[in-house]
């Protein structure tokens, strides 16, 4: 199977651009969901209770976005 997207540039370049970028884009996702992850999976025995639950809520939210918008990270 073969996909051909079309642009006309200059006037499409900001479609291009996004379409351009799509693992750019993925390895941006990528890097923030393992940031997440470190943030609640290593998390020294001092740190706040409160600061704890806003990672893991950080984490849910970011993974729900991604669901929402039809992509996955394959985690």
């Amino acid at each position: 199977m073969k996909a051909k997207l079309i642009f006309d540039l200059p006037e499409d370049k900001y479609e291009y651009e996004k379409a351009t970028n799509g693992s750019s884009w993925y390895n941006v996702a990528w890097d923030m969901y393992q940031y997440l992850r470190q943030m609640t999976k290593y998390v020294p025995d001092d740190t706040h209770e409160e600061y704890i639950k806003a990672m893991y809520q950080c984490k849910d939210e970011f993974m729900q976005i991604i669901r929402e918008n039809g992509v996955d990270l394959d985690v």
